[in-house]
């Protein structure tokens, strides 16, 4: 059985969301979608789209955005960061104010062929 978990850490300087793979077998993604205010992001990279939010709320940023590709395989155990934001400490009230809910929805298989959908928000499931 495949078990994707998400991990969200958010300090006074920065941000981080990760996602492991808790299964026992590799997690054969068949499709990968970003999403942001619930609102699927087509136009453009999602690490696009997070730095864009970032610049136009003047937040002085350092950031690493894993855009995960369709049709990738995640290995048991495996762990990986798909956003990482580091801001100054004197923009850290303005990080924690965004009003902006970026979300990731995958469906995915096991080697067996077993179909199943993780998302981040559970608002996604009826999307």
């Amino acid at each position: 059985m495949i078990v994707i978990v998400g991990h969200e850490n958010e300090g006074p300087t920065g941000y981080s969301f990760s996602i492991t793979n808790k299964g026992n077998g590799p997690a054969y993604f068949k499709k990968v979608q970003y999403f942001l205010n619930l609102q699927p992001i087509e136009d453009k990279p999602f690490g696009e789209s997070v730095k864009e939010m970032l610049n136009k709320n003047d937040i002085r940023h350092s950031s690493s955005i894993t855009n995960l590709g369709q049709h990738s395989v995640m290995a048991a155990g495996e762990e990986i960061t798909l956003a990482k934001i580091a801001f100054l400490l004197e923009d850290s009230e303005k990080f924690q104010s965004l009003d902006h809910e970026f979300a990731v929805r995958i469906i995915y298989s096991s080697l067996h062929g077993d179909e199943h959908v993780w998302f981040s928000d559970s608002r996604l499931e009826n999307l």
